[in-house]
């Protein structure tokens, strides 16, 4: 029953606790306040972490077919991130213009990170974090679909050009271009 008022807790919100004690109680041993801190005699209780398990590329197969004839406005998202397991924060900061349909690739510049109401724009912790990833033929369609004019539902300001077949463009756009901003716009 973990989770539940009077139940008992899991052993990882256990470690998590006596890390959070014995972090608080860490500068009033330092200030002589306490002559030790109680939190670092506190023995933790076993814990494994569990191994992630991937969809079955069947499953995949399923939720995508379902996600598309419902005419999901994530769809496109969707995809992306089950075919190269990019996270939240990651596609999120996606902008069109760091998506090449041409080549089927998108770059990571940037992500996006909510910290309560407050979105904020950063970008990527390490070098490893922005780079550029390869996308494939069914993702790049889905965001090609999306990518349509005819798709937007509301007023875009014309933001620049991106490369088509070699040739420059224009596209429509946010202000910011985010994929996220256009979806949620959508319907």
């Amino acid at each position: 029953m973990n989770g539940n008022a009077g139940g008992q807790l899991s052993p990882k919100s256990v470690r998590n606790i006596i890390a959070t004690l014995r972090h608080s109680l860490k500068s009033p041993r330092r200030r002589g306040y306490i002559a030790s801190n109680p939190a670092d005699h506190v023995e933790l209780p076993k814990w494994e972490r569990r191994d992630l398990q991937g969809w079955e590329s069947k499953q995949f197969v399923h939720f995508s077919a379902v996600a598309a004839a419902a005419d999901d406005p994530m769809y496109a998202l969707w995809r992306q991130v089950i075919a190269t397991g990019m996270r939240r924060g990651r596609l999120l900061g996606l902008r069109w213009i760091d998506v090449d349909l041409v080549d089927a690739t998108v770059t990571i510049k940037q992500t996006r990170v909510s910290d309560g109401y407050k979105v904020s724009t950063t970008t990527p912790k390490t070098k490893a974090g922005r780079r550029t990833i390869a996308i494939d033929s069914g993702t790049v369609v889905a965001l090609t679909y999306l990518k349509k004019p005819a798709r937007r539902r509301h007023r875009f300001t014309w933001l620049g050009t991106v490369r088509v077949g070699g040739q420059r463009s224009r596209w429509p756009t946010d202000q910011a271009g985010y994929l996220v901003d256009t979806l949620s716009r959508r319907h």
